[in-house]
């Protein structure tokens, strides 16, 4: 049953740091904002708008990453521990999730003060943008 509890609780650990190897894969972000500004053809203007709302978050979102690792290594030692204790293991995954909501909504808000400085045109190829990149992640 133990060997079981901690085969599982293992499992756990690699999906959640293997979440997080992914994000910290994600192409440098000013990379990202160099590309979208491409594709979409913003102008010097829209470019200096949505970089400024997008160092706007930065701080916090770093914090968050930082304070995401921490929770992450800690609920790695807690369920290497003997007997490791389950509410704190919960407690873990709980405020991880959390920080991950929080990051979501901030990717979300970033997405949707860009298209209020899009034009009409712009718009639209953004909407391609993203029906695209639905279509590669389902795949």
């Amino acid at each position: 049953m133990k060997k079981g509890l901690m085969a599982g609780l293992v499992v756990l650990m690699v999906v959640l740091l293997g979440s997080q190897c992914l994000a910290a894969a994600r192409p440098d972000s000013e990379k990202a904002l160099d590309r979208i500004c491409k594709k979409l053809g913003l102008t010097e203007g829209q470019k200096a708008q949505f970089k400024a709302r997008q160092e706007k978050i930065r701080p916090a979102m770093k914090v968050e990453r930082i304070e995401m690792k921490t929770l992450a290594e800690q609920m790695k030692a807690e369920i290497k521990k003997e007997n490791p204790d389950r509410k704190k293991i919960h407690k873990y995954i709980r405020q991880i999730n959390h920080l991950r909501m929080l990051a979501e909504i901030r990717r979300t808000d970033l997405l949707l003060d860009l298209r209020q400085i899009l034009t009409p045109e712009q718009n639209e190829k953004f909407k391609q943008m993203m029906k695209r990149k639905k279509r590669k992640e389902k795949h």
